[in-house]
């Protein structure tokens, strides 16, 4: 699955041509993306690991320039900054760890 995701994103690359992410890529990425806005803490995109991170990083355009762990209300949040943007990520639950 993540060949095919990354097949994906670099035909999008080459082509130049942009499309919303549930026309690109179903799945992960459209998930992730429709779980909050990654602006705060209360909105971080959920997500299930490091490369789900750089997934929607990379759709979005967004190059961080730093990456770092912050803590609110007992979660642990990723934090990618960059001159223009700070988002957000956190750990999906999956409904068997409940």
């Amino acid at each position: 699955m993540v060949q095919t995701i990354a097949k994906t994103l670099i035909l999008l690359l080459l082509s130049n041509s942009y499309c919303a992410a549930e026309t690109v890529l179903p799945g992960p990425l459209t998930r992730v993306l429709e779980s909050g806005d990654g602006l705060t803490p209360r909105s971080a995109y959920m997500a299930d690991g490091i490369d789900e991170h750089y997934l929607v990083l990379e759709h979005l355009g967004v190059r961080p320039d730093m990456h770092s762990a912050e803590f609110h209300d007992g979660v642990v949040f990723d934090v990618y900054t960059s001159a223009k943007h700070k988002l957000y990520f956190t750990q999906r639950i999956k409904a068997e760890a409940i």
